[in-house]
């Protein structure tokens, strides 16, 4: 019994932190803040940047753009930003995770 009180509880403390999350947002981001932020990370690339520097960035914009896909796709997209070089040198293994990159 006492855990269902507890789960709801922490369901009301989820629905309330959402919703001022979500009132936060609509304060103060711009209008097109999903879709910036998804541009960034549908063009991100390594460019002159470390691959530590590049993987920060990879998962921040990962983890604010919410998308639901498999590690497998994440893998995929995380070499795609990296140079050919490293690309290339990554072609000949198998990558299932960006953890194993």
């Amino acid at each position: 019994m006492y855990r269902k009180i507890e789960q709801k509880r922490e369901k009301k403390k989820s629905k309330a932190g959402k919703r001022w999350r979500k009132s936060c947002e609509k304060k103060f981001l711009p209008l097109d803040y999903a879709q910036t932020i998804f541009h960034r990370f549908q063009n991100l690339k390594q460019n002159l940047s470390t691959v530590e520097e590049l993987t920060n960035e990879f998962y921040q914009l990962s983890i604010h753009v919410d998308l639901q896909e498999t590690d497998e796709q994440l893998a995929a997209r995380y070499v795609n930003c990296l140079k050919f070089s490293i690309q290339d040198e990554l072609s000949m293994h198998r990558v299932h995770n960006v953890e194993e990159e």
